[in-house]
């Protein structure tokens, strides 16, 4: 549903069947672009004039990121992104780029950096900025959060690539997100100190007024409450409801950016693989 409000299109049943159909023609049950993000990438070929093709330049982008990145559920993300913005002429040094500048942030933070962060160094890499400068930007980011802010470092560290990616100076973006985080907790609203915290950074950095956000907020969330799938006992919980009514305003502010539309949907997977290995580590 994101997706297409960010398209600002409404979702084609018809479309979509024919992209789940292109998307198991070309890859196996066996292949990365199935698992827990293949409805979201069914999506996105379904948002494409021409699937078929965008299929096909996605299945060479991935494979090109092979060279570089072990197989993963994030991989096929930035081969999406990849045949989205630059021809398949470059999709080898794009990928070569996109490697050393994961090197240089799992540098900083080798048991922390893990497969989504090989997507967020090539939406990084595409900034044109040093890959020095945005390492210490990412670097600078985690440590005040580390101080400002107690949650999981894993996360911690996925939020300060996000920041990283917004316009503006550290220390403005790192206030933006604590304002907004703060004036939430203020009005009731206890947010997730975890990977709900990315697109609440990516949100705050949009260059919206917190005030407005905050109020947006609050009607959003109110309508969802109130909306068939968000229960006490079955539906969506509170956190994925706050989660939700981001994700809904984020698609409302934005001007479609491929950048910040990728950094949401990322931020979403990681959610579900997280919640999916706490479900399975409490049935062990």
């Amino acid at each position: 549903a994101y997706i297409y409000m960010t398209r600002h299109e409404e979702p084609n049943e018809e479309m979509l069947r024919l992209c789940k159909q292109i998307l198991r023609e070309d890859a196996g049950i066996f292949s990365m672009f199935r698992g827990n993000g293949e409805k979201i990438f069914t999506t996105l070929l379904a948002t494409e004039k021409d699937p078929g093709t965008a299929m096909m330049l996605c299945h060479e982008a991935y494979e090109t990121l092979r060279g570089y990145f072990s197989a993963s559920y994030y991989l096929p993300m930035l081969a999406f992104y990849m045949m989205s913005v630059i021809p398949a002429e470059e999709y080898e040094d794009f990928a070569e780029e996109t490697r050393d500048l994961f090197d240089r942030l799992n540098h900083r933070h080798p048991m922390l950096t893990s497969n989504e962060d090989a997507v967020f160094s090539g939406l990084l890499h595409k900034s044109g900025r040093p890959h020095d400068m945005i390492a210490d930007e990412a670097e600078a980011i985690f440590q005040s959060l580390i101080h400002r802010i107690h949650f999981h470092k894993d996360a911690m560290q996925t939020v300060s690539h996000a920041l990283t990616m917004c316009d503006g100076e550290p220390e403005d973006k790192l206030h933006r997100l604590y304002r907004l985080f703060d004036e939430l907790n203020d009005e009731g609203y206890r947010y997730s100190k975890d990977f709900e915290m990315v697109p609440l950074a990516l949100l705050a950095n949009m260059g919206i007024e917190t005030e407005q956000i905050v109020g947006d907020f609050i009607e959003v969330e109110q309508y969802l409450s109130n909306s068939e799938g968000y229960g006490f006992i079955v539906g969506f919980g509170t956190r994925t409801r706050y989660m939700h009514a981001i994700l809904v305003l984020s698609a409302y502010y934005m001007t479609f950016n491929p950048e910040l539309t990728m950094s949401f949907v990322l931020s979403v997977l990681v959610e579900i693989e997280r919640e999916q290995a706490a479900a399975a580590a409490a049935a062990a």
